[in-house]
């Protein structure tokens, strides 16, 4: 009667596998059977592992989607130099209201949500990026440039001013992060999000024809931020932060894995360019991929 049990359970669970195998293979066919946009994208965009070039082999490889929301005005000169993505966003009434979050609570991260985002790449905001970086640069410059001519000045005190090895450190460090923002910086940045698409579908069909091929909408999980919950004060009551894409981590097949180098030097980052699609259910899948000899430039 064990036995009998024993191979019962047995074939149940081998059915259970197959079973859930081919659900998990006709979502993925059903997903594919559609493409809902196409990127071209590259290392600014796909990001290898922390461990990259540490693994034999790249069969099991992923690459992290990097995306940010635009920079808030800030008087901080070197904000627009930095090149970490950031994750707050300010919205207009109704798409703040349209999620209906609860009077804010002790814990924030109770209201988490989903939503759906605006996804704008190599847009207007990318390039609006790309100009207060070059401002910034420009103005942190002009600023060195002043200091070092006051330190030059006879009637300067010498411990008042920079010396002129930190005035000259300082420029570096500017120029280092303007090249790496120039270089680096990703071009999908997400510019508005609503509990509904079709509010962002609006949105969408009041832009310019030419801005139109640049905007995507894709599910996402969102919650109000810190500010609007514990700091009233700061005009950023309908701030949310957005905690994740859907989707951000991107299998990438072994015949595309095989074409990385497996590894580089001084930590460097592989370069290339890879046509990403989105599917039925907005699950993306990388459709090609191939190496470029030299980074792509500010523009893509």
């Amino acid at each position: 009667m064990a036995r009998v049990l024993s191979k019962k359970l047995l074939w149940l669970a081998i059915a259970t596998v197959i079973l859930v195998n081919t659900v998990i293979l006709a979502q993925v066919l059903l997903n594919r059977s559609s493409v809902t946009y196409q990127l071209t994208l590259s290392e600014r965009e796909l990001k290898p592992p922390y461990h990259y070039g540490f693994n034999k082999e790249n069969s099991g490889l992923q690459l992290t989607l990097q995306w940010s929301t635009p920079l808030l005005a800030s008087q901080d000169e070197w904000q627009f130099l930095s090149s970490h993505p950031q994750r707050s966003l300010s919205l207009s009434q109704m798409h703040y209201a349209s999620f209906g979050f609860a009077p804010c609570d002790d814990d924030i991260r109770r209201q988490r949500t989903s939503a759906w985002v605006l996804v704008e790449f190599a847009g207007p905001h990318f390039r609006q990026h790309m100009l207060a970086a070059e401002q910034s640069h420009a103005m942190i410059s002009a600023d060195i440039m002043a200091s070092k001519k006051t330190l030059r000045a006879p009637a300067s005190p010498q411990h008042e001013v920079e010396t002129l090895q930190q005035l000259t450190d300082k420029q570096a460090r500017a120029d280092k992060l303007l090249r790496e923002v120039q270089a680096g910086f990703t071009r999908l940045l997400v510019i508005d999000a609503a509990a509904s698409a079709d509010l962002l579908q609006q949105r969408i069909a009041k832009s310019t024809a030419q801005n139109k091929d640049t905007l995507l909408i894709l599910p996402a999980e969102v919650q109000p931020s810190y500010h609007a919950c514990h700091d009233p004060s700061s005009n950023q009551d309908r701030m949310i932060y957005i905690n994740r894409l859907a989707t951000s981590r991107i299998h990438v097949p072994k015949s595309f894995a095989e074409q990385l180098p497996p590894q580089l030097e001084n930590g460097e980052q592989p370069h290339f360019m890879a046509t990403l699609h989105y599917g039925k259910f907005f699950i993306p899948w990388l459709n090609q991929l191939q190496l470029t000899p030299v980074a792509t430039s500010s523009e893509g």
